[in-house]
């Protein structure tokens, strides 16, 4: 586009040059061409009065000899200095005409080049608001994903801290039964020491509550997990938000600075 628009100023410039000589070309022309009409004329009457003179010179002139030599002599010099004459006035006539068909066609360059540069920043300023249109589509296609994807990321971490802080409570309760069982009263302790049914009956328990007390501590583990994934997923959405936002604000600030500088330019050509 810069290329396009040094060649165009260069052409443009090219043009008013090519202009102004053919008009002062012409206008030259004309002025010779006016003082040469005056000669012909001069030359014409000259010449009329040289082939059909007034009587009295007739008839001063009709005694032969020199005299008649002379009239011949002036009459082929005043035909000869109006051809003369007119084929000038012709000549710079000619010359005229050419000059202000110079200046004209320059006229109509300049004036389909001004067309065209017109056509091309029309066409440049369509393309730029097309592609804005579309830049503009895409990134409110891409928010609005994002968004979705923050909004459902907030709402898995919210589910699973909440469900995290249940498991949490029967953790606890499965960790205090499993101590309990591990670490009986003495009372318990003395109780379930009569051996047989009651000691296997009291190693059962004590299996039991620790086996609960690994897999509720396991299930709070995964919970808290996925809880901190959702929140990491809702943080990186919010993240492109902001970076889209930004990214679009520069779009507009350069997509500014383009069009004065576009203007700075047509102002100078």
């Amino acid at each position: 586009a810069a290329q396009r628009g040094r060649a165009a100023r260069a052409n443009v410039g090219r043009l008013k040059a090519d202009k102004a000589a053919a008009e002062a070309a012409a206008r030259e022309a004309a002025a010779a061409a006016d003082g040469a009409q005056q000669e012909a004329t001069d030359a014409t009457d000259a010449e009329q009065a040289a082939m059909h003179p007034s009587p009295e010179i007739a008839k001063a002139g009709g005694a032969g000899g020199e005299d008649e030599e002379n009239a011949a002599a002036t009459k082929l010099q005043a035909v000869q200095r109006g051809r003369t004459a007119r084929a000038k006035v012709a000549g710079l006539r000619s010359a005229q005409l050419a000059a202000e068909a110079r200046a004209a066609a320059a006229d109509s360059s300049l004036e389909a080049d001004a067309a065209a540069e017109a056509t091309e920043e029309q066409q440049a300023a369509a393309a730029t608001t097309l592609q804005a249109a579309q830049r503009g589509r895409a990134a409110r296609a891409n928010v609005g994903r994002l968004k979705a994807d923050k909004a459902a990321a907030e709402a898995a971490a919210r589910e699973a801290a909440a469900a995290a802080d249940g498991a949490q409570q029967e953790a606890t309760d499965a960790t205090d039964a499993e101590q309990a069982a591990m670490h009986p009263s003495p009372e318990i302790a003395k109780a379930g020491g009569a051996g047989g049914e009651d000691e296997e009956n009291a190693a059962a328990t004590k299996l039991q509550a620790v086996q609960r007390g690994r897999t509720a501590r396991a299930k709070v583990a995964g919970l808290r997990s996925a809880q901190l994934a959702a929140e990491a997923r809702a943080a990186a959405a919010d993240s492109s938000l902001e970076a889209d936002a930004a990214a679009e604000a520069t779009e507009e600030q350069q997509a500014a600075a383009a069009t004065t500088l576009q203007a700075a330019q047509r102002g100078r050509a």
